[in-house]
């Protein structure tokens, strides 16, 4: 019995290591196909599939908002800000998040929240980590990219 476990799993291991090298992934499109999307880099090229793409953004950017107030309720508030860049005066969004009970004339200590992703989207992973420093007194200030909407 132990020694057919011990060929069933080398046998397992040749089979995916053979797969493996017989089929590579792929580094670029097939014949005549672009990579990405509509245009090059995957850009939208058109009018039409420029304001697509701005409304995908715009609903998500709704649905990031939405997902963040359910999950800030009872445990902290969540504010959009917008503010202005130093250079040129373009508006950049913020998410700040504050906790429930204000500590009064001293304040509260700032943690400003640098994340990886952009065009508004602060993902549903980083909840546990806002929730925690906001409820040891913590102001989370997310702010969003130069140029992102938000």
């Amino acid at each position: 019995m132990h020694r057919a476990l011990i060929v069933a799993a080398v046998l397992t291991v040749a089979v995916s290591a053979q797969t493996a090298v017989q089929n590579p992934p792929p580094t670029a499109p097939p014949q005549g196909q672009r990579a990405g999307g509509a245009g090059r880099g995957g850009q939208p090229q058109t009018p039409e599939q420029i304001q697509a793409a701005r409304d995908r953004e715009v609903a998500q950017q709704k649905l990031t908002d939405a997902l963040w107030q359910k999950a800030s309720e009872g445990f902290m508030t969540m504010e959009k800000i917008t503010y202005k860049s130093s250079e040129g005066g373009m508006p950049i969004p913020a998410f700040v998040f504050t906790p429930l009970k204000p500590r009064g004339a001293k304040g509260h200590p700032a943690l400003v929240w640098v994340h990886p992703d952009i065009r508004g989207h602060v993902y549903e992973y980083y909840y546990p980590y806002v929730r925690e420093a906001v409820s040891r007194g913590y102001v989370v200030i997310a702010p969003e990219y130069r140029g992102s909407f938000g």
